[in-house]
């Protein structure tokens, strides 16, 4: 994605969290960033409403492949506001972060998450890394409230009320 589409994005995140959150700005980290150019966030300049507060989309995934373990760690050793993380329901009902569907971008194999059991997505690597398909409580044991989670629920194809409860169990 083109970095004007990615501000224009941003932009229209910003703006829906803004008339959402009653005040409250959020600056969205993506994939385009890279480390140098974000500096550790220390609690002392994050004091109130006025502030932007800076969120590490799909983790810090401008260090570590989307949505991966290691993104959140990152998100969390960068002292991040929140993380954001994207949730699919597998064949077996399991909790997937994954942003797409499809395996295709991230994986390079044309699977949909939806249609194989979560043990089947793990076998293959994220971005040409080591770094698996995380299942979500993966994820909250990993990060222990060292930062806020915002998890997007992925609908697909009329699953969301089983999408639903399975996030709430």
């Amino acid at each position: 994605m083109k970095k004007s589409k990615k501000i224009i994005i941003s932009t229209l995140i910003v703006l829906a969290l803004t008339v959402i959150g009653g005040g409250v700005y959020v600056a969205d980290v993506f994939l385009g960033f890279r480390a140098p150019e974000i500096k550790k966030i220390s609690d002392s300049n994050i004091t109130n409403t006025e502030d932007v507060f800076l969120t590490a989309h799909r983790g810090f995934s401008g260090i570590a492949p989307e949505n991966t373990l290691a993104a959140f760690e990152k998100a969390a050793e960068y002292n991040f506001f929140a993380a954001e993380c994207d949730v699919h329901l597998t064949k077996d009902s399991k909790l997937a972060v994954l942003h797409d569907a499809s395996l295709w971008r991230t994986c390079g194999i044309d699977l949909y998450i939806e249609e194989i059991n979560l043990e089947d997505a793990k076998i293959y690597f994220l971005e040409k890394s080591e770094e698996r398909i995380p299942e979500l409580k993966e994820v909250l044991e990993m990060v222990g409230g060292q930062v806020p989670l915002i998890i997007e629920l992925k609908v697909e194809e009329g699953n969301h009320r089983a999408l639903v409860d399975a996030v709430m169990e």
